[in-house]
């Protein structure tokens, strides 16, 4: 299971062109992971996943075993959404202190399709933010500033 999700990991990497974790992109080109003060974080159905720039190591994680994303201080966290078909949405969770703007909703019937979201994390070592998926609580996450 371990060699697909790398497998999954790599694959998804390569089709997005993440270089810097820009906005996602069509390109095939390979990505060698994020530039310094980026992070990205993967969402698909069910599943959600470090792609770079956090302390902890790339993978997916399923559902409510939850995920843990360590950057510094005004680093930009991308979520991108990766062939996702049900609708996600990423939002600060109802209980979080430190709370950031919430996604637009992707919506793969929408026009235009929305297929990331930035977020610029400030503040003293140690703030965490907790966010969720609106329309699947299962993906829960926590970024947590050094």
């Amino acid at each position: 299971m371990e060699r697909q999700g790398k497998l999954l990991l790599s694959l998804i990497l390569a089709s997005m062109g993440v270089a810097g974790c820009g906005p996602s992109s069509e390109s095939l080109a390979p990505a060698p992971g994020c530039s310094a003060g980026a992070a990205a974080i993967g969402v698909t159905d069910g599943m959600i996943a470090i792609l770079c720039g956090c302390d902890e190591a790339s993978g997916w994680v399923a559902n409510s075993a939850g995920l843990q994303c360590t950057v510094q201080s005004g680093t930009t966290v991308a979520f991108h959404y990766i062939a996702p078909v049900n609708r996600h949405q990423i939002v600060s969770k109802p209980t979080a202190t430190d709370t950031f703007a919430p996604s637009a909703v992707y919506d793969r019937e929408a026009t235009p399709i929305i297929r990331a979201h930035a977020v610029t994390l400030t503040g003293a070592p140690g703030r965490e933010f907790e966010f969720t998926d609106q329309f699947d609580s299962s993906l829960a996450a926590r970024i947590t500033l050094r």
